[in-house]
């Protein structure tokens, strides 16, 4: 379900499951993003260094992110619509790209490339969403 303020998503592909709820409105006391992971065909391990993958990620991005085996459970409550909205856009570059990086979660070093990769690539990603915000506000 999706409106104008609200987003409730649940997502499925293959064996990942993630569901997404969103509230993003003028009145930052109400806005919250709460987000959840898990799931996967790769070994525990593997699956269980995917979330903690991303969680280090999302936390680096202002996340409060708690963890049960391979379940990732995060959220942000009570900031501004437009640090809302950059955080959906980081959720929507993760759910792309985390979903088969449970692959690499034995190597270290590829680990390591990986969140380089993804941390420039989402900087990138805020960096062109405030200029165009800036031009054009989603609300407005």
């Amino acid at each position: 379900m999706i409106s104008r303020n609200f987003c409730n998503l649940s997502s499925r592909l293959g064996y990942h499951f993630s569901t997404l709820e969103a509230y993003v409105t003028d009145r930052s006391g109400e806005n919250y993003i709460k987000f959840q992971f898990k799931g996967g065909a790769a070994d525990y391990n593997r699956r269980l260094q995917r979330v903690l993958f991303i969680k280090k990620l999302l936390e680096d991005f202002g996340f409060r992110v708690d963890i049960t085996e391979d379940n990732l459970v995060s959220r942000i409550d009570g900031r501004e619509s437009e640090f809302i909205i950059d955080r959906l856009l980081i959720l929507g570059y993760l759910s792309l790209h985390t979903r088969q990086i449970d692959m690499v979660m034995t190597n270290p070093a590829r680990v390591k490339y990986y969140g380089e990769k993804f941390r420039k690539e989402i900087d990138t990603l805020l960096n062109e969403h405030e200029r165009q915000f800036i031009v054009q506000p989603i609300f407005g």
